[in-house]
């Protein structure tokens, strides 16, 4: 069963979206920041994050820029999930690895077929070269 990190200051939305995966058969862990999903990526990576780029006292892009300081975060694809629909946004968080940028309000086919699509290509990635995503 693979494991979604979802990192969202909206509790409402990170408890949404931990029974929507759920129901899809992932395992789900959910921060209210980045610096307390920062401490738990210090000791288990998921296969998959869902982050917003716009969090309380925190900034998504900054953490993307940072993420190499985490044993094998540039291996877990990521997912943004954001109300920011700037076009400059998308292009900042295509230039930074992000794998795909969802806009709320979105669908759930949508979600769910992104990351199917990660965790595929991650999975290619590995299976032919060994190093990684």
């Amino acid at each position: 069963m693979p494991t979604i990190m979802v990192i969202d200051d909206d509790r409402q939305f990170c408890k949404l979206m931990e029974k929507m995966l759920e129901l899809d058969g992932f395992r789900v862990m959910t921060h209210h920041s980045i610096a307390t999903a920062r401490v738990h990526l210090e000791q288990e990576l998921p296969d998959l994050l869902c982050c917003d780029m716009k969090i309380s006292g925190d900034n998504g892009f900054d953490f993307l820029v940072h993420r190499q300081e985490i044993h094998g975060l540039l291996d877990v694809p990521i997912i943004a999930i954001t109300g920011d629909d700037r076009l400059s946004s998308q292009v900042k968080a295509a230039e930074l690895g992000i794998f795909a940028y969802l806009i709320k309000p979105f669908d759930r086919k949508d979600l769910i077929s992104m990351i199917e699509s990660a965790l595929v290509a991650k999975n290619q990635k590995i299976n032919s070269s060994g190093t990684g995503y």
